[in-house]
């Protein structure tokens, strides 16, 4: 799917990361030092976020919304629409959406929804809430993107222990002077390449989705717990992702050598270093920032803006920007937009 929708603008991003590091390091006694650094080298990844226990996603991009709220001056009365996107909700129903409506006092009249969506989730988010401006439904949306996924990780799984971590954002969609792109692209054939099996309708839980068993390459795990085809998600990501981004480009009549930032989602070096010899581009142009966070799913977009964004401005690589999530579902999701006038802070820790 292609389409451009017009006054927009993003008015300003924030993001919440735990407090609780795990260095990788600290694991080499139970997996190995020489299979930690091989992970390591591979990845790109150094340390990991962890939420404390009984710490949501929400609690995350509560607290980053009340920061960015803040820092821009906007009153919560102003806000017209609320979207929260994860894959870890604080309950299967009601939605979560609406919890935070409440706490961050936004106008009852507001609307608001959850969206189910992991990697490619920041990139959806920015276009529904792009609809309901270009509607004239809304005049300011906040976006709230995050998960809290480590609890659904196995401590026993290698390939998922070392990768994922917790984080939380918010983004104020407002009307505006600007366009967005966007190219959008689903597969759910292959839905099973990364999920949690059971625990929903379709496999409740149960004693026998509880049971430890060894799983590929002597990982263990439960049917409760994430899991993912590796080789699968990464030969998705190298074949859909650069043809997203060159979709979105045509869409919005830039050229490729124009844009002095791709912000792609961040699950490891690896992946995002092949798209770029893909897309025959400069590394200097696709920052990578999950050394010290781990790949923080649907966040990884707004933390990768926020943890890079005084260099991106300092360097005024904001007027033209292509963001793009890959991943789970599977799915993929670019769009193509300005930022210079966007405020963005760097990350919070939560307490």
């Amino acid at each position: 799917m292609n389409v451009t929708l017009s006054g927009l603008s993003i008015k300003g991003i924030s993001t919440c990361i735990p407090q609780k590091l795990l260095n990788l390091r600290d694991l080499s006694n139970q997996f190995g030092e020489t299979e930690v650094e091989r992970i390591m080298k591979s990845t790109g990844i150094e340390k990991i976020r962890i939420a404390d226990e009984g710490t949501c996603a929400s609690d995350l991009c509560e607290t980053a919304a009340k920061y960015l709220l803040t820092e821009i001056n906007l009153n919560p009365k102003d806000i017209d629409g609320v979207i929260f996107v994860t894959e870890t909700p604080d309950y299967i129903v009601p939605a979560t959406s609406v919890i935070l409506q409440n706490k961050l006092k936004i106008p009852t009249t507001a609307v608001a929804f959850d969206i189910n969506y992991g990697c490619s989730g920041y990139v959806y988010g920015i276009y529904l809430a792009s609809l309901l401006i270009s509607s004239k439904s809304c005049k300011n949306v906040l976006l709230l993107v995050g998960d809290v996924i480590t609890p659904y990780v196995n401590n026993l799984d290698r390939s998922l222990k070392m990768i994922l971590g917790d984080a939380g954002s918010a983004t104020i969609i407002s009307e505006g002077d600007d366009k967005f792109s966007f190219n959008i692209f689903s597969d759910g054939s292959g839905f099973q390449t990364l999920m949690i099996p059971a625990g929903g309708a379709r496999i409740p839980k149960s004693e026998k989705t509880s049971l430890l068993l060894e799983r590929e390459n002597g990982n263990y795990r439960t049917d409760e717990n994430i899991l993912m085809n590796g080789l699968d998600v990464f030969n998705f990501a190298i074949r859909e992702a650069p043809k997203s981004i060159l979709e979105v480009l045509n869409q919005h009549g830039w050229q490729k050598e124009e844009i002095k930032l791709f912000g792609l989602h961040q699950p490891n070096f690896l992946i995002i270093d092949f798209i770029r010899k893909k897309l025959k581009l400069q590394s200097d142009v696709i920052p990578i920032a999950m050394r010290e966070t781990g790949n923080t799913g649907p966040a990884s977009i707004p933390m990768l803006l926020t943890v890079e964004h005084k260099t991106l401005e300092e360097q005024d690589r904001l007027e033209k920007v292509v963001l793009c999530g890959f991943g789970i579902g599977l799915s993929c999701a670019s769009v193509a937009l300005p930022l210079k006038s966007t405020k963005i802070f760097d990350p919070i820790i939560f307490n």
